[in-house]
């Protein structure tokens, strides 16, 4: 586990090779279980661990579902983290150009469509690949 706001920081380096896993068949399996102390510790746990337990919170999730993307698919990944004018707690969502990756369920829908249909605005968005394939921050010639 580590601390949600490290995670949104450098997410790249807390991605990690989850073999196995399906992020379609997953969201049968998946249950949502909120951090302890509502929320005050926040962290995001392992992908290893969610998926041997089946549950955990959006960014738990966010993690999962990156992780897959980054070492198991050439798509572009970005985190994008939401908020609600009227309904704070924040959300976290992992976005490959194609489909939205949240808190268990795999949406195939623009970003901006998944916004507009969940009353979200987006907070922060943290790149992981371009859609060249290339992790962030690396030259391309």
């Amino acid at each position: 586990m580590i601390p949600t706001a490290l995670f949104l920081a450098f997410p790249g380096r807390y991605l990690e090779p989850v073999p196995g896993f399906d992020p379609d068949e997953f969201t049968d399996e998946w249950r949502y279980r909120a951090d302890p102390l509502w929320g005050l510790w926040d962290v995001a746990r392992s992908p290893r661990d969610v998926i041997e337990n089946g549950r955990g919170d959006c960014v738990d999730y966010s993690r999962l579902a990156a992780s897959w993307l980054y070492h198991h698919t050439e798509r572009p990944v970005a985190l994008y983290a939401m908020g609600r004018v009227h309904n704070p707690p924040g959300h976290l969502v992992a976005y490959d150009g194609e489909r939205v990756y949240s808190t268990g369920d795999v949406h195939q829908e623009p970003i901006e469509r998944y916004c507009s249909r969940t009353d979200r605005i987006v907070v922060l968005r943290r790149g992981i690949r371009d859609a060249g394939g290339l992790p962030r921050g690396l030259w391309r010639p």
